[in-house]
Parts: structure tokens; C-alpha cells; sequence
């Protein structure tokens, strides 16, 4: 089946990927809008001359004609309250998405970030968070409405201007498909319509292998043994850890006038939309980052290999924050303050809490933060440089959110307990805390439990060879679209067997 009208989302660092899925999806003959930047534009040049047209951003900043009737805005709101019935989650939870801006007031003492137009205006006024989703909503209704749309391709459905798209979509029964990279698999990728974007298909597939007691295939038992000999993080992992560090007192000028340059560039061009962050608080944040890094390393301890092997420890990794994997797939844990202290508060005797911070908080945090977090009691601040591997590898129990930690704590051969829904939870070899008022409970079920060696690997195997057989070689997709547009295929398909 092609799709008779395309709409795809332009991502980056993924545009040129997008660019020439449009391309491919004009040569079957269907329809193709992209909803891109006037900036962006020029890279879609090709296809809006083979007949693609183009869906500007939206501008959320500027009032709606709803606004200004309350017959429109009543209608609009009953159309939210239908999103929320048929998706089960409430507005609230949009807001939540836009932490960075939208509800700034409610984190402002976790994390550092720069100013913009958008926070100012949601902390000058309590209900402009609101109205600015609202529009979102608007927005996308009229487009759905306008452009006959029977497929959507993005990257990801969580952003607070994308998620009313979703809800939209999902109310219509028009899929969208999210592009994600595999978590447990490097280089590979997969599209999903699940609303966590976790690759269903793949979980489901694990099911069928041990329901039919299918053997071990090569993928899976590669994988595992080449972790277990060389630990390393997936290759999307590594490269943003590689961001995080790009950032240096040599390097800062240059970055520095790019953002001037790309300023320039849109004043020159007159390009339409929401606004760029403002580019001397993004300078200010840059030198605060760097200064802060080396002013914070007091309240942090490193620990070689030998020393953590004398030591009993829950590891709890932190997430960057904010960190739209916390705040969509788990809200209860967004302030990560009060995870620390909470997970803390459960621990067994005999068992300290080392708090291993994410590359991506450095010179974010606080020194407030850094100074009450450090005072909690049993609590040790790990510093996030260096490898994660020999942490976990000794570590007596740990507790994530739904990190990828817990996976390769797993593989380890450790007891992991999950806060919310991860995914390898279908492999069942982590303890998942349902009700976390009996965290502790489950903390003594997971050091309890004793998975044979033998079945624990047969169980991560599969599920690897699962992922394997549901995912695309990156690089190869990149060159092949037909790749790319049977994968699509199968997702639209494996979604209508399910309904």
C-alpha cells in the first residue's frame, strides 16, 4: 500500500534522511508535505521541485482567532478532553514536555538553563503554558483538516508543539510513525507508532521466539559476548556523549559566532516562525557550563575499579535534565532530587547510594544542588567521566527510571530494579516497582531472585536477535529508501493487525 498523502517531520540530526525519504515516497506517487524551518528549506529544495510543498513552522507565539471567541475556544478545549479520553493522558502532561520553557517555575531551582521569550512569558503569566498548546492543538487540527494526511514520519512524537499532532492523529486513526534508534543494538533503527516509541515489534516478536523455544541465533550471541568482553554504549549514546564534550574554553568563540552567524542569517533571510534562542544567553550559558564544570568537581568522587570492588553499593545513573525520557515516560521521577532522595529512603542496611551524575548535567547543576545532594545520608556523588562499565559491574543492586543502565546491568548479571515501564521489561529480568511506596519490597525481590546463567543469557539473546530482526542497518537505510519504505510498510501493517 502507498500512502496517497505523506506529511514528514524534518529532524535534525536526521534531515538528510527525511529529505530523501520524501524523494522516495514523490517516486511512488504519493502526495509528500514537510514541515520544516524556513531555514531548513533549502535542503528539501529537490523535492518541493519534484512536487512536495512545504508546511512552515508554526509560529506559538502568535494569538489565534479562537482566542478571541469563546464559542471556538470551547469547541477547541472539548477536542483536547476527546485526545485525552481516547489517549488516557491528560493535558498536564504536554506541559510537562516543554519543562525547558513552558513550566520552567516548577524545576528552576534543579538545573540551569538560558533564558528565552517563551519561559519569560510562561512565568509572567500562569495560564500562557496552557494557551500555547492549545494553539498547537489548533494548528494541527487545521492542518489535518486541510491537507488529507494518511500517514505522519517524525523522529519523535514527545516535543510539546509535536505531541498534540500525535493525539490528533491517534484520535483520527492516521498513524504516526516515529524514527528511534535501537537502545541494546549499535547502528541500527526502527520505526514504531507505539505512543513510548519502544519497538513493540520487536518485543513481540522476543514473545514468539520463547513461546516456540526458538534457539539462540548469532546477532544475539554476538552481541552479548562482545558486551561482556568490551562493555561500550550504543553508537547514538556515544556520539552524544561526544556532543557534551565538544564544549571547551578553545572551542566556545567558534561556537559562539556560529550562533551569531545563524542569528544573521535568519534576520537576513527573513525567515518566518518561532523564534532562535536568544543568542547572548546561549553565549552566557556556554561560559557558565565550562566554569561551573571545574568549580562543581569537589562535590564529586571517583573510584577505580579495585575500590568499588570493596565497596556495597546501589548505583543509581542519573538522566540529563531535563530529559524529555523522563518527563514523557516518567513524570514521578523528573526531579531527579527527589529520586535520590527517595531511592535512598528505601535502601536495605548495609547498602550506600551512589549517585552516578550524566554527562549532559555538567555545569548545569546548582551548587546549591550539588551541596544538599551531597549532605543526603549514605549518599556518594560519582563524578560522569570515565567509563559507567566497572560502576555497574560491581555494583550490589541497580535502580534506574528506564535507563538503558538497567539493560546492561542485566547483562552483567545484576539485580536491576525499574521505576516505569523500560524497554526490556518483556525479558522479565528486572524487578519492575509498580507501587513505589513498596520500593524496598522490590528491592529485596530482585536481590532474592536468581535467574540461572544459562536461562538469563538464552532470554537476552533472544530478545537481541529479536531486535536485530525488526531493525535496519543505519547506514545501509541511509542508502537504500526501499529499506526504509518496507520497514514502513510492515509497521502499517503489523498496526492494522492489531486493530
Amino acid at each position: 500500500m502507498t500512502p496517497d498523502h505523506v506529511l514528514i517531520l524534518n529532524a535534525i540530526p536526521d534531515q538528510y534522511y527525511f529529505r530523501s525519504i520524501a524523494g522516495a515516497a514523490l517516486e511512488r506517487g504519493s502526495k509528500v508535505t514537510v514541515y520544516c524551518h524556513d531555514s531548513e528549506a533549502y535542503n528539501y529544495r529537490h523535492c518541493f521541485k519534484a512536487g512536495a510543498s512545504q508546511l512552515p513552522y508554526f509560529d506559538f507565539l502568535q494569538p489565534q482567532p479562537w482566542e478571541s471567541d469563546p464559542a471556538q475556544e470551547k469547541r477547541l478545549r472539548e477536542l483536547v478532553r476527546d485526545c485525552e479520553r481516547k489517549s488516557g493522558r491528560s493535558f498536564g502532561r504536554i506541559l510537562l514536555t516543554g519543562e525547558r520553557e513552558l513550566v520552567r517555575a516548577w524545576t528552576e531551582h534543579e538545573y540551569y538553563w538560558f533564558n528565552t521569550r517563551l519561559q519569560q512569558l510562561c512565568r509572567k503569566d500562569a495560564s500562557y503554558a496552557e494557551r500555547v498548546v492549545l494553539r498547537c492543538f489548533s494548528f494541527w487540527e487545521q492542518q489535518l483538516d486541510l491537507l488529507d494526511v494518511e500517514v505522519v514520519l517524525g523522529r519523535a512524537n514527545c516535543d510539546f508543539t509535536i505531541h498534540p499532532l500525535y493525539l490528533l492523529c491517534e484520535l483520527r486513526g492516521i498513524p504516526f510513525l516515529s524514527l528511534r534508534n535501537s537502545k541494546c543494538l549499535a547502528k541500527r533503527i526502527y520505526w514504531t507508532d507505539d505512543l513510548l516509541m519502544d519497538n513493540t515489534r520487536g518485543q513481540r516478536r522476543y514473545e514468539e521466539k520463547m513461546e516456540s523455544g526458538e534457539a539462540i541465533g548469532t546477532a544475539g550471541r554476538n552481541r552479548l559476548d562482545s558486551f561482556l568482553n568490551a562493555p561500550a554504549p550504543s553508537a547514538y549514546i556515544l556520539e552524544n556523549w561526544k556532543n557534551f564534550a565538544r564544549l571547551s574554553l578553545a572551542s566556545t568563540p567558534a561556537q559562539a559566532w556560529q550562533l551569531v552567524r545563524e542569528k544573521l542569517r535568519h534576520v537576513r533571510k527573513g525567515f518566518q516562525g518561532p523564534p532562535l534562542a536568544p543568542v547572548f544567553s546561549r553565549i552566557v550559558e556556554m561560559y557558565r557550563i565550562l566554569w561551573c564544570k571545574m568549580a562543581h568537581r569537589k562535590y564529586f568522587r571517583s573510584f577505580s575499579p579495585d575500590e568499588l570492588k570493596g565497596m556495597s553499593y546501589c548505583l543509581l545513573p542519573l538522566h540529563k535534565e531535563p530529559e524529555l525520557m523522563l518527563n514523557f515516560r516518567a513524570p514521578l521521577w523528573h526531579t531527579q532530587r527527589h529520586c535520590i532522595k527517595f531511592v535512598g529512603s528505601m535502601l536495605p542496611l548495609g547498602l550506600d547510594l551512589l549517585v552516578r551524575e550524566h554527562k549532559g548535567n555538567g555545569g548545569r547543576r546548582f551548587t546549591r544542588w550539588l551541596k544538599s545532594v551531597s549532605r543526603y545520608p549514605r549518599t556518594i556523588l560519582a563524578d560522569p567521566f570515565g567509563s559507567q562499565y566497572p560502576y555497574i559491574a560491581n555494583a550490589s543492586l541497580v535502580v534506574t527510571d528506564n535507563g538503558t543502565a538497567g539493560w546492561e546491568g542485566i547483562m552483567f548479571g545484576k539485580p536491576v530494579v525499574t521505576l516505569e515501564k523500560c524497554f526490556y521489561d518483556v525479558v522479565g529480568l528486572a524487578v519492575r516497582c509498580t507501587n513505589p511506596n513498596k520500593l524496598d519490597e522490590s528491592i529485596f525481590e530482585a536481590q532474592k531472585r536468581q535467574v540461572p546463567k544459562e536461562e538469563r543469557e538464552r532470554r537476552i539473546c533472544l530478545f537481541l536477535d529479536a531486535e536485530y530482526e525488526t531493525t535496519l542497518d543505519r547506514a545501509e537505510a541511509h542508502k537504500d529508501m526501499e529499506l526504509t519504505l518496507n520497514h514502513i510498510q510492515e509497521v502499517l501493517q503489523s498496526r492494522e493487525e492489531a486493530q
